[in-house]
């Protein structure tokens, strides 16, 4: 069993998880997205949640997983 991580990202434009629905992200396995904070809201992501530039999203995956998380919220 691998150790859990967490991970606080922002997607930017260009992106691949900017401007695509939760369920339509490749997340990598044992991947929970916790939060997203966008401007003053806080809120529990959804299938349906979209992501935008400048939403702060907290989530935990395990260690072996973290950079591909990462490179979901990252610029292609």
């Amino acid at each position: 069993h691998s150790t859990a991580s967490s991970i606080s990202a922002s997607p930017c434009a260009g992106c691949p998880a900017c401007g695509q629905r939760l369920a339509q992200l490749n997340l990598p396995p044992e991947t929970v997205l916790v939060t997203v904070m966008r401007g003053a809201h806080v809120f529990v992501p959804h299938g349906n949640t979209r992501f935008e530039p400048g939403d702060r999203i907290i989530a935990i995956t395990a260690a072996s997983q973290r950079e591909a998380l990462r490179q979901a919220f990252l610029e292609d």
